[in-house]
Parts: C-alpha cells; structure tokens; sequence
C-alpha cells in the first residue's frame, strides 16, 4: 500500500483550477500492528495532527475524503441487524473536525471536515445503532472513522479550498 496523501488545491472563480501535492508519511507516523497500543495511539495523534497541518489559513475550507463501499458499519467493521443509514442521499456525511458537532458545511467558516461518500447503487454508508450510541459528538466519531481507515492504510484525498482574496 502506497504512504501518499493527495492533496488538492481548489480555487473556484470564473476558471477552476487545481494544484496537486502529493506528501509521503513518514513511517512513524503509519500503524505498525507490533508496536504496542500506547505507541499505535500516539502515533495515531502524531498523524491527526500532521492531517490538521495540512489545512492553513489561506485556505477556506478543507475535507479529507474517503470513499467506503462496504455492506458492514464504519466504525467498528461489523456486520449487524441493527444497521442504519448515517446521511441523505444526496450526499456524503460530513463530521466537523472541532469542538462543537457540526452537521451542514456553512462556507462562511473555515474548519476541517471528514467528508465519506459510498457508491449509492450499490451500498449506502451505514453505522450500527450500538456504535452511534455510544459515540457522544460527531468529533469523536470522525476521530475514530479516521482511526479505522488509518489502522488499514487507507489515506485520505485532502481537498483544499483556498480563500477569494
């Protein structure tokens, strides 16, 4: 598996444009499953905080974007009778990386968001009752979304928006 972040650089205007990096991630930064939990766990915030470095304040908004197209939950990867879907239609589900929960992207602020989508003819995004009741705040199940996908080294595309000047 590659230890790449893409990361895009969106500017909207009469003409878009896109600029993409792509940063490599340090090994200690990846999960290694013989180190022992407490390292994992630090690493992990070693890597949240590395994902939150991305975002800078030329930019407006930023997404990390992860495509999830499997019939079991996102967050504890089980398949279950009590399964529901997590967002409309329309739409992915996007969780505010902050303190406060935060439902509805408004362009006004600037903020982190974890945005997953999933192919809607074949699957919808779905969390089993247990987990979205034990989870208190979108913030900490962004948080432990990230944990699954970076525990299976799959990294996000990192959309950027820069600001209007």
């Amino acid at each position: 598996m590659s230890s790449t972040i893409t990361h895009w650089e969106l500017t909207s205007g009469r003409f878009y444009n896109c600029k993409e990096t792509i940063i490599q991630i340090e090994k200690h930064l990846l999960y290694d499953s013989m180190r022992s939990k407490k390292t994992n766990i630090r690493n992990f915030k070693r890597y949240l905080t590395f994902l939150n470095d991305l975002h800078m304040d030329k930019y407006k908004c930023s997404y990390e974007y992860f495509e999830y197209n499997e019939p079991t939950c996102i967050v504890c990867s089980k398949i279950k009778d009590d399964i529901k879907n997590i967002f409309s239609k329309k739409r992915g589900k996007l969780f505010k990386l902050d303190e406060t929960p935060w439902h509805d992207v408004n362009y006004q602020l600037q903020g982190i968001y974890l945005e997953v989508d999933c192919d809607y003819n074949i699957q919808e995004l779905m969390i089993c009752i247990e987990c979205n009741s034990n989870l208190k705040s979108d913030k900490e199940q962004a948080y432990t979304i990230l944990y699954r996908f970076w525990k299976k080294s799959i990294f996000p595309l990192i959309r950027s928006i820069l600001r209007e000047e």
